[in-house]
């Protein structure tokens, strides 16, 4: 089969054998499954303490990673909450807690501990079940009272705020120190003896029918390189090297749903080979699979962007950092593509291999490309079969104008403002140094580039990335509350619905492949809302009731 059509087959495929064999799948879900049109897929937010995501019944799989502590009437301890020790506390390969010091030791720390659903606010309330093993003892605050205990277990009552549940280990024993803590909403007890994941999140997250994990690899930035020292599932958290590929695995499989990897730009070769052979191993075989290097080596703010212009001018194989940066891209793609279609095989038909690139610039992939071909690698051998960009809807924030014009829009009329912000994204006209047509018309105007190139190329076109951008990302701005609230409001606003929809069936019409929004769930701040959902327990949102509509219309 010629890899430009695998991509449209092998998905299609897919959803017909799935309704042919009843659904059945690896293990039993929780939730009533019906499998989309794979058109319509999420980016899943990064593990944190702070997440308003909360995807595993075990909340501690999301805690805070440890912080080492001292009690203020100790002698000579500054501070009861963070002593700055971090780096020096005694953790085994997972994480937990080995040994604390004694007081009259040179580290200032007496005691390790961690934070729980911390500003999340409408996390479950009632009882929680903590369980661990080993001896010890652990306290608890904020949120949560000690109702009960016994030998590796405590009741709690807890009462949900923005404060969340601190938990703090106060002793240990070195011998049999404590670990495999597990803190458990008793309503959800049951649930855990079939899956691991919260039901509900289960539940928001079925319809979709691509899972990017980017985020919950902890891609940007990663420093992982080895095998031995990946994220495994006995880890105490997730939050502090990402989740292991067993756990996303079971993910995909319990939701049948295709996932979408991003091998880390400093793995060795055998991590990448080990990674590819476990998802061969243990993944559903009906379901494809998309593998990228890691995530926008193109941009600047993330490590993997300076690593990959060292390498490639190190290796010689372009002019200056950013030619450079874009053709180690292309030939560490190829590389990490070509070791996954080792590791499957005869199976290599299922993987969908990923090249990422920049939306508003399309040197980038041109770039990548051009270095295979000059190296005598087409596509094919690569085992490249689509481009991925984020064609994002978003507005000229660089330009301190434009900053100026929202702030003022604001202090003028809050209702005005919403009016002509959403006239800029559909209209455009509004905001100094917006684009003719809009933001909206923007965006396609990149992806009519792109499809020139992929049709060029004999290669899909999807979108790792996409949504809204209402981000004030530049000069200081998400520090104005005044558009960081106009951009929240503008999230809510039913109008963003009308947004998504226009915008999801135009790259329908006029591109037909996968389109991954960004992101699934996430509380509003300063830094964007990226959410289509602002937190697990909403019903429902513009965003989120757009996508759903894409998706059942079809699309």
């Amino acid at each position: 089969m010629p890899r430009s059509t695998r991509l449209t087959v092998c998905l299609g495929f897919t959803v017909a054998l799935l309704l042919s064999l009843g659904l059945q799948y690896l293990r039993p879900s929780p939730v009533a499954i019906t499998p989309p049109p794979p058109t319509i897929g999420t980016n899943l937010a990064g593990i944190a303490d702070w997440s308003t995501q909360m995807p595993f019944i075990d909340g501690f799989k999301s805690s805070r990673p440890w912080i080492a502590q001292c009690d203020a009437a100790e002698s000579g301890c500054r501070g009861n909450w963070s002593t700055g020790e971090e780096g020096q506390l005694d953790l085994d390969e997972h994480g937990w807690v080995r040994s604390l010091p004694a007081a009259a030791d040179p580290p200032e720390y007496t005691r390790a501990g961690t934070l729980l659903y911390r500003g999340v606010g409408d996390y479950p309330a009632g009882t929680y079940h903590v369980r661990y093993e080993g001896r010890g003892e652990l306290r608890y605050d904020y949120d949560a009272k000690r109702i009960a205990t016994a030998p590796g277990e405590d009741t709690l009552d807890v009462s949900p705020s923005e404060a969340g549940i601190f938990l703090q280990i106060v002793a240990t024993d070195p011998q049999d120190y404590i670990r495999n803590i597990r803190v458990i909403p008793a309503t959800y007890e049951s649930a855990l003896t079939r899956s691991p994941f919260n039901p509900v999140f289960l539940e928001k997250t079925q319809p979709f029918g691509v899972l990017r994990f980017m985020d919950w690899m902890a891609t940007n930035d990663s420093q992982q390189e080895t095998w031995a020292n990946r994220p495994q599932p006995q880890d105490a958290t997730y939050a502090a090297r990402g989740v292991p590929v067993e756990v996303m695995v079971d993910l995909a499989n319990t939701l049948g749903r295709s996932p979408w990897f991003n091998m880390p730009h400093r793995a060795d070769e055998d991590y990448v080979r080990q990674f590819a052979r476990y998802v061969n191993q243990h993944l559903d075989p009906n379901l494809p699979i998309y593998v990228e290097s890691s995530n926008e080596v193109w941009n600047g703010q993330f490590d993997q962007a300076d690593y990959a212009a060292a390498e490639g001018q190190r290796l010689k194989l372009g002019s200056g950092a950013n030619e450079s940066r874009h053709r180690w891209h292309g030939k560490r793609t190829a590389e990490v593509l070509q070791i996954w279609e080792a590791a499957f095989g005869a199976d290599r038909d299922r993987i969908v291999g990923v090249l990422g690139a920049q939306a508003a610039n399309d040197w980038t992939a041109e770039q990548a490309l051009e270095y295979l071909r000059q190296q005598g690698i087409f596509n094919a051998d690569a085992g490249i079969d689509a481009i991925a960009i984020a064609p994002y809807i978003s507005l000229p924030l660089s330009e301190p104008k434009a900053a100026a014009a929202l702030e003022q829009w604001v202090r003028d009329d809050p209702e005005a403002a919403l009016d002509r912000l959403f006239t800029e994204i559909s209209q455009g006209g509004v905001l100094a140094g917006g684009h003719a047509g809009g933001a909206v018309q923007q965006a396609f105007d990149r992806v009519t580039d792109y499809i020139e190139l992929t049709r060029r190329e004999d290669l899909a076109l999807v979108a790792y990335e996409g949504g809204q951008h209402l981000a004030p990302l530049h000069n200081g701005m998400e520090n104005n509350r005044a558009i960081v609230d106009l951009f929240i409001a503008a999230n809510r606003d039913p109008r963003i619905g009308q947004v998504y929809q226009d915008y999801l069936a135009r790259w329908q019409e006029q591109v037909g492949g996968l389109f991954v929004h960004f992101s699934d769930i996430t509380a509003p701040g300063k830094w964007g809302s990226w959410g289509a959902l602002e937190s697990l327990y909403q019903t429902q949102s513009p965003k989120y009731d757009a996508l759903m509509q894409a998706i059942g219309g079809g699309q």
